[in-house]
């Protein structure tokens, strides 16, 4: 296991490629660098907030897995929908990364939960998961997003779902879609 707060709370190209299993392909590698990259931010963003639990470690096997479980669903709709492997969507990916973040809880630490300060208490990896989700929906949507009060309630909804339903990956694909689907409609673009 890979340490995610040791330094300035980077994985390293060592520490990257120290797992069982490398990235044997450009698109794989840029994969795993994404996932990696989305890790660090979590963590950055939640020490700037001074609510990063300092015990976190990241199992790079287990991202590992993920990379893997992100190419075979790229091979999946490569020969079954005729999308290019690099060309599957962004809020697929996304959803086929957060399914499997919370199915396979890369992040461990010692106090389980980390508190918020409203007081609500998530898991870390949960957590990790919907960070992932709110970073989709403002790549779609950017600033317009931030100042939807409607997706307030979505927002606190997908947590829920997060933490208490088995979701699948198509779910949560959906999950992602919907909000920007609605952006579409009412900004008239297509």
């Amino acid at each position: 296991m890979s340490s995610v707060v040791a330094g300035d709370g980077n994985l390293s190209n060592k520490e990257i490629n120290s797992g069982t299993y490398t990235p044997n392909t450009p698109l794989a590698e840029a994969d795993h660098k994404h996932i990696v990259k989305l890790i660090n931010q979590f963590a950055d963003s939640l020490r700037e907030e001074d609510i990063f639990p300092s015990d976190v470690i990241i199992d790079e096997t287990i991202i590992c897995d993920i990379v893997i479980r992100l190419q075979q669903k790229r091979q999946y709709y490569s020969v079954f929908h005729n999308i290019r492997m690099d060309s599957v969507a962004d809020n697929k990916v996304a959803g086929i990364v957060i399914y499997w973040i919370l199915k396979l809880r890369p992040l461990r630490s010692k106090s389980k939960f980390m508190v918020r300060p409203e007081g609500n208490e998530y898991d870390i990896n949960d957590y990790l998961a919907l960070n992932i989700f709110n970073k989709t929906l403002v790549e779609y949507m950017g600033d317009e997003y931030k100042l939807d009060e409607s997706l307030e309630e979505y927002f606190e909804e997908a947590i829920y779902s997060f933490r208490y339903r088995e979701l699948p990956k198509e779910a949560i694909i959906l999950l992602l879609e919907y909000p920007y689907q609605r952006y579409k409609r009412t900004h008239g673009k297509k």
